[in-house]
């Protein structure tokens, strides 16, 4: 599993802001735990964020709930919940629905994706 170091503050490259008070944050490509990634974190007001099932080929994606009571997500057939206390490992090439928040108050996402 990916250290605390992937948690922590990253320098941000670039943000996105939507009118409902979404945020995207991108992190540039940074290594930690001898490992290159390249970071976005999300910004979720209540009941937002979710997207189709997709995959990603010859990348390893990781997500954390930074803050919030908790965020669904689906990897696989298998819907999940993610808690602060998570970390949410997904594979090359399999299909998956990234966290989005459920809740009626905001969550903070962070997804790392390794090549």
């Amino acid at each position: 599993m990916p250290s605390y170091e992937l948690r922590r503050d990253l320098p941000v490259f670039e943000i996105y802001s939507g009118p409902n008070g979404a945020r995207l944050e991108i992190h540039p490509w940074f290594f930690a735990d001898g490992h290159q990634y390249l970071g976005i974190t999300r910004i979720l007001p209540p009941h937002t964020g979710k997207g189709p099932a997709h995959t990603h080929t010859g990348i390893t994606q990781h997500c954390f709930l930074l803050d919030g009571d908790r965020a669904r997500c689906r990897r696989s057939l298998r819907s999940a919940t993610l808690t602060t206390d998570d970390t949410l490992m997904i594979p090359p090439g399999v299909a998956h629905i990234d966290p989005y928040n459920d809740t009626d108050h905001p969550i903070v996402v962070r997804t790392l994706y390794s090549p």
